[in-house]
């Protein structure tokens, strides 16, 4: 059937109430409007209310924003202008590139407070203006909310409690998330965790730049952490107070590290890559150039203090900022993995150093 505002709905059961204009659908149940596709086991609707449920295999494909939501249990409120859904939910934010697959308790879609705000301010104002006796609404201009890339542009995505996503070049945990569309950020909170190739960042804050599928920047805010793995022992580690990571070709290519910069590298031979020293430095300020997905040079802009020790005789321990933990177990290896729930390390209990620690000559 096809509604006056020509949304399409197939179902195989079901009823509708033309005097109360409420409806539910069951059994391959499929709503269609201009820009999304809602699919679910049984679908209940409240037109007057505004108000939508959807319970078992749920789906909501929005073709404008490229995102496909999945879950078991979906409610929409139209007048308070968003929706969630939870029960095994989950996100498929697609490109040409590739698909970004993410997994929390919940995910709700809703939009910014300024653009909420204005189109409830708006839709007073033109309830107003239609309850005038013997008035003639005059538009002279088209309607503002109905632009679709305007809505799109303030749209939020939020996701909480127990984060995972997974993309071949970007995996991702944290408590909760927030997608915003007016700046493409990804932002995350709460013990967020990010890995891109070979390289983990961490801190208490952490916010992406993602649109149309490439990764431009991410900042980390707060006990900020820079680390790759090169064997069970061994870490290439940065820290500082805030960095801000460049990418290329959605690689990390320059990282820029702000405020009480410090950083564990090991050196290696050009020819058999034999570790040949371990460098500690601090600096009030880093830039470090990846290549290769590796660390290729580390620039110390301000107040540079560093030191090369022998890799022999030293202790894993001694090589270990302080607060530095590796979180590889936490990681989602594929899609299905971002249902996992694995337990998060234990804290080092062994002595780590503060910046670094010079060799007794």
């Amino acid at each position: 059937m096809e509604t006056p505002e020509k949304d399409k709905i197939y179902c195989e059961n079901g009823w509708y109430n033309s005097k109360t204009d409420k409806a539910r659908f069951g059994k391959n149940t499929r709503l269609e409007n201009k820009n999304q596709t809602i699919t679910g086991d049984s679908i209940y609707y409240d037109k007057p209310m505004g108000y939508g449920r959807a319970v078992k295999h749920v789906s909501i494909h929005d073709t404008s924003e490229k995102i496909i939501l999945k879950g078991h249990l979906a409610e929409f409120f139209e007048k308070l202008d968003y929706s969630y859904i939870t029960d095994s939910a989950m996100m498929l934010q697609y490109d040409k590139a590739d698909t970004l697959f993410l997994h929390a308790d919940t995910l709700k879609s809703t939009y910014d407070s300024v653009y909420f705000s204005a189109k409830k301010r708006h839709e007073k104002m033109q309830k107003k203006a239609s309850q005038k006796k013997g008035s003639k609404q005059v538009n002279s201009s088209p309607e503002p909310f109905k632009n679709d890339s305007l809505a799109d542009q303030h749209r939020i995505l939020l996701a909480w409690k127990n984060v995972r996503f997974y993309r071949k070049d970007m995996q991702g945990v944290c408590d909760s998330l927030a997608y915003t569309g007016n700046d493409s950020l990804m932002k995350m909170y709460a013990s967020p965790i990010l890995w891109n190739e070979a390289n983990q960042l961490n801190g208490d804050f952490m916010q992406i730049k993602l649109s149309g599928g490439t990764l431009y920047f991410i900042d980390q805010v707060g006990k900020a952490f820079i680390a790759s793995q090169l064997d069970s022992v061994r870490y290439n580690q940065i820290k500082g107070k805030r960095t801000r990571g460049f990418f290329l070709n959605n690689e990390l290519n320059l990282i820029r590290v702000k405020g009480n910069a410090m950083s564990i590298y090991y050196a290696r031979d050009d020819e058999d890559s034999s570790y040949v020293g371990i460098n500690h430095a601090k600096s009030s300020d880093m830039d470090i150039t990846m290549a290769n997905k590796k660390v290729h040079q580390i620039s110390f802009l301000q107040s540079p203090d560093a030191v090369m020790n022998p890799v022999k005789g030293s202790s894993p321990a001694e090589n270990m900022l302080d607060g530095f933990t590796w979180f590889g177990q936490l990681r989602p290896y594929n899609r299905w993995d971002i249902f996992r729930k694995p337990e998060a390390p234990e804290a080092k209990t062994e002595k780590s150093i503060k910046g670094y620690k010079k060799k007794k000559k």
